[in-house]
């Protein structure tokens, strides 16, 4: 996956384009309080396939995408941005999540808010 942000970051470097990287939560690997909808998902997710607890395997994911996009190992036009604790924060027992990886508008309105952070802070 790294070589594809490599060669897109290189391809915007023509133009002289940036790539902004987010890297969004999901219900497996999320610290947030969960609700009563969110937990019912998650449990159902508990193992992987081959018999793994999924939960491993997507902290594992996660634990190599960061280290993929270390920010001293990015093209200068590319910034990361990790958003997994974007909903600690204020969405205790409301649910953001509509199945393991995708938001509902409540969930997704938090996302952009945080994205538009992001970019600004950029400028």
């Amino acid at each position: 996956m790294k070589k594809n942000f490599d060669l897109a970051a290189l391809a915007l470097s023509e133009v002289d384009a940036r790539l902004h990287v987010f890297f969004q939560p999901s219900v497996v690997t999320t610290r947030k309080h969960l609700g009563k909808s969110e937990r019912r998902i998650s449990k159902g997710l508990t193992y992987a396939p081959g018999g793994g607890l999924r939960i491993d395997f997507h902290t594992a994911c996660r634990d190599q995408l960061h280290a993929a996009f270390r920010k001293e190992t990015l093209p200068a036009n590319v910034s990361f941005t990790d958003l997994t604790e974007v909903f600690e924060r204020g969405s205790r027992k409301r649910d953001v999540f509509l199945d393991a990886f995708h938001m509902g508008d409540r969930g997704n309105s938090i996302i952009a808010e945080a994205i538009g952070r992001a970019l600004e802070s950029r400028r």
